[in-house]
């Protein structure tokens, strides 16, 4: 999970522009921390990103009270103004404005660690398909036995299941069979002397194509309704997340 102020920092386009100050952006962290126990003591839990989001608001709204850009942290005077300030405004209810706020401050909260987790997950997938590759081209490398040719085909088999957009952890014979009679339509045994000569690197491309291909071959298939086991039907999925909202 990304960290709370990290977080806020990317709220430039909503609350200006960050302060230059380092001191001030500690005194606005601890406010939302000294705010979030606040509300813990009445009964209500509000998050520290929240509260901090509420006192940066507070202070561009009231410059004079709390100059953003002034050299060194702000007075004890000013950081207890704040967090009183901070605690009152967290606690509205029923004001358009705040709720507004209330909910940009959730999208970008779940936004931004949705595609941290997006992020770390195709660095993991891209680590992973790059070893298979190496193994694929060496498997391809020198070829002289039936034995080599079927440990090639479940090698590159493989890699076009994990990146077939299914779930291979729940195993399907009818994703299985689509995926190597498409494999077996691109790259069929005939083809094997020429990727045989190949460079590693050359190896590498040809099979990052098969797997966009063999891809394409089984999106094609769906759509004409004659295959595409296994496939995510993404247009009913987002239209159930939708008609989920108004539930």
């Amino acid at each position: 999970y990304m960290g709370d102020w990290e977080i806020f920092s990317n709220f430039g386009n909503i609350m200006g522009d960050q302060p230059r100050n380092a001191g001030v952006v500690d005194g606005i962290k601890d406010v939302g921390r000294k705010v979030s126990e606040e509300t813990q003591k009445e009964g209500e839990y509000i998050p520290p990103l929240l509260c901090t989001y509420a006192a940066r608001c507070l202070t561009l709204e009231q410059g004079e009270k709390f100059p953003i850009d002034a050299y060194g942290s702000f007075t004890p005077e000013q950081q207890a103004e704040l967090t009183k300030l901070a605690f009152i405004r967290v606690r509205q209810r029923d004001d358009p404005v705040w709720e507004t706020i209330r909910m940009q401050v959730v999208f970008e909260s779940f936004y931004a660690t949705e595609m941290q987790r997006v992020r770390t997950k195709k660095i993991t997938l891209d680590e992973d398909n790059q070893r298979q590759l190496e193994r694929i081209a060496e498997l391809g490398t020198n070829i002289s036995s039936n034995q080599q040719v079927a440990a090639l085909y479940r090698a590159i088999f493989k890699l076009m299941l994990v990146n077939g957009c299914v779930d291979i952890t729940k195993p399907d014979r009818n994703v299985d069979r689509e995926v190597a009679a498409a494999l077996e339509s691109v790259f069929p045994q005939a083809g094997l002397n020429a990727f045989n000569m190949m460079s590693s690197e050359e190896k590498k491309r040809h099979v990052r194509d098969l797997i966009n291909i063999v891809l394409g071959i089984r999106l094609f298939n769906k759509d004409i309704k004659k295959g595409g086991a296994g496939l995510v039907d993404v247009p009913n999925m987002v239209g159930r997340e939708v008609d989920s909202l108004y539930d």
